[in-house]
This record gives structure tokens, sequence and C-alpha cells, in this order.
């Protein structure tokens, strides 16, 4: 089944949060794009000096068939929202709460998009979504969204917070590696501190399984570096962001996008591995042989608005030629 994309998925995001106020000349002009509407507007939700103001989710209602919906918004779990706009409330087609996303006005199914045409048929379904198109995009000629380089610039103390991030988690690899080269390594799937250094002969199917138990570790370290340093950023990252906006209705991109682009791109996997050593026994020629460091095996620790240095570009050229592969 298809939904509410991109433009209008953003737009409708934006139009049915609880702080939005639509003074009656602005209702009467976005409704001249329904055919249906009679002149008879739905009682004003706020009067403020006199003026009476709607909202976004009232004009949205006027389009709706009698249908009943109780869902999450895409975000539920998001720093600076309140319950009115993170619980979807509809009931008898009059929206009561919550911001209309993706998760609710998308392609997947429980969505409004899959109760009309399941319930009211394809038709149906073809009205609501063309007369809200017509609506949301208007109102995004009053309202507008166009998102600038200003939204790109990190806070410089959260920038401070995640290099000590990537510092610690770069700290606890490298004592990773001291352990196997001081022969301290223990495996995960071996309790005995003497299981592989004090045999004289290694067979290559153990030897195998200890460099798997490391890299293992090693994935694991660098994986909850990134992880970490994204998590940070986007609790930080004002709602009101624009970039943030996109990334919250569902229109386009992922929390990973906005935390590569202001904290760091994180481990580049080839093959869901990290780099492997193909050049001599290393990644480059621009590292020792056998070096196994996060920084030499693909670990990039700046980010998009930091620029990357030319040897983090050659490794991202890499995963981004993988992806273009497999797509």
């Amino acid at each position: 089944i298809i939904g509410i994309i991109q433009d209008t998925l953003l737009g409708i995001s934006k139009f049915t949060k609880d702080s939005v106020r639509l003074p009656k000349n602005m209702v009467m002009d976005l409704l001249t794009h329904y055919d249906k509407f009679d002149g008879n507007l739905p009682e004003p939700l706020y009067n403020e000096d006199g003026v009476d103001y709607w909202n976004g989710r009232q004009i949205i209602s006027l389009l709706l068939p009698e249908i009943n919906l109780f869902k999450f918004s895409n975000v539920y779990e998001k720093k600076g929202y309140e319950e009115i706009d993170t619980h979807v409330k509809i009931i008898k087609g009059e929206i009561l709460s919550g911001i209309l996303d993706k998760n609710t006005v998308g392609k997947s199914a429980g969505s409004i998009i899959h109760i009309i045409n399941n319930e009211y048929g394809s038709d149906k379904t073809k009205e609501f979504i063309w007369k809200t198109m017509q609506i949301i995009d208007n109102y995004l000629i009053y309202h507008g969204f166009s998102t600038g380089f200003a939204d790109l610039v990190p806070d410089p103390k959260i920038i401070d917070k995640i290099k000590d991030i990537i510092n610690t988690k770069e700290q606890k690899a490298v004592e990773l590696l001291k352990k196997v080269e001081n022969r301290t390594y223990i495996p995960s799937f071996s309790s005995n501190p003497t299981f592989y250094f004090t045999s004289s002969v290694i067979a290559q199917e153990q030897e195998n399984t200890i460099e798997e138990s490391v890299e293992s570790e090693m994935m694991s370290i660098v994986t909850s570096a990134r992880d970490e340093a994204m998590s940070l950023m986007i609790s930080n990252v004002s709602s009101d962001n624009y970039l943030m906006g996109m990334v919250n209705s569902g229109s386009k991109g992922k929390d990973l996008n906005i935390a590569q682009i202001m904290a760091c791109l994180g481990q580049q996997e080839f093959e869901q591995k990290r780099i492997p050593k193909n050049y001599g026994k290393r990644s480059l020629p621009h590292y020792h042989k056998f070096d196994d460091s996060p920084e030499s095996r693909g670990f990039v620790k700046n980010s998009y608005y930091n620029g990357l240095n030319p040897v983090e570009f050659y490794f991202h050229l890499m995963t981004g030629r993988e992806g273009l592969m497999d797509t």
C-alpha cells in the first residue's frame, strides 16, 4: 500500500504539532483546496488576545472518515516532546492528540492510510491522500521549510564530550591489543589464561578462532563508540533543527545520518567486518604491517562537519563502493 512521503510527510508532522496556531484567514485559505468543505468551521481551540486560532489536527480531522486509532508517533522516545504530541489518538475521525508522521500516515501496516483502505476502500483512501497533499503543500507555502549550514553546526561542548568517548574507546582498544601482544589475552570462549599461548603447536583452526574472538571484541568497542557518540549528539540536537525535523517526521534520513554529519562517522565496515588487511598485511600503505588499531582498520573519528583526513576518506570510499555494488 502507498503512503504519504517526503514533502507532505514533513509538512504534516509540522502541521499537527500541538504548538501550531492557525488564524481564520489561513484556515479558510487552506480549506479552499478541499472541495467537500461546506463553510462550517469547527470551534476554535484557542483564543489569544481576542483572536481565535485553530490547530492543524482539526483541519486534518475534516478529511478523515470515522476511524479510530491509538498509536505512538515517530518522536515517542525523543527529547523535547510532550505526551500530547507523542501519543496519537483518533476517535471517530477526530484527531485528539499526536503528531502525524511516518508511523501514522506512512506505508506501514496499521497506519491511517491502511485503516481507511481496509474500512472504506481505495477511493476514500485516494481522496484522503490527495486532499492532504494539497492542504499540507499549501501550508508549507505559508510556513516554509529550508535547511542550511546552521543546522549542521554542533555544540562545541558536545563535541568535546564525544572526543572523550572516542579517546576512552581507543584506549580500551589499545589495551586489548597489548593483551594479545603480551600473550595475556583470554578468548571469550575460554576461562583458561594458558589456553592458547602455552601450546607449542597451534592448530590453524584454533588460531583462526582466537583471531575471530579478538575481532569480535574490537568490533564491539568501535561500534559502541559510534553508538554512544550518536546517542549523545541526538539527545542534544534541538527538535527545532530542520535536519532533525526531516528525520523525526520520517521524511528523509535517520539518526545515524545526523550523527555522521555532526559527531563522527564511526567504524567503516566492509562485508560486515572491519577494513581487511589486504595490502601486505595492512589495510593501506600508510600503516605498518600487522597494525590492528581502530584507526588503521577503518574507524573514522571525524564527522562530515569537521572533515575527513585522506585515509578516512579512502576507507569511507571503500564502504561506499561496496554499497553501490550491492544496490
